[in-house]
């Protein structure tokens, strides 16, 4: 597997196992869906200086997660005004993406890969 599709696989296991359902959704996708889309969204920022590539990644992230970009928007609006929520998602999604620049950089080892493994070519 090469590095970015490991970096991708990863990026999903990490964000398939990190969190567990909590509650009634406010909005039309759940927390877990926010953070986990939020925190692909900014690590595709900040993995790309040039600003096609970075859009390219946004782009593909909103298409894996399969909702529409709007419900980031609705999600925001309906728990806007819950600052304590909205504070405790932003550190979600920030320790996240500390989890994927981990994984990215080879510090973290994804989970089901093997440490020591032969990286593939």
């Amino acid at each position: 597997m090469t590095r970015p599709r490991r970096a991708r696989l990863g990026l999903f296991l990490v964000l398939a196992g990190s969190f567990a359902a909590c509650g009634e959704p406010a909005g039309p996708i759940d927390d877990d869906t926010y953070v986990a889309v939020m925190a692909g969204l900014s690590f595709a920022q900040a993995r790309f200086l040039d600003v096609a590539s970075a859009d390219s990644a946004r782009r593909a992230v909103i298409e894996d997660s399969g909702i529409d970009p709007a419900d980031l928007v609705a999600f925001a609006e309906a728990n806007g005004a819950n600052t304590e929520k909205m504070f405790a998602l932003h550190e979600r999604v920030l320790a996240l993406v500390d989890s994927l620049v981990a994984i990215e950089s080879g510090i973290l080892v994804p989970p089901g890969d093997s440490i020591g493994a032969e990286p593939d070519r």
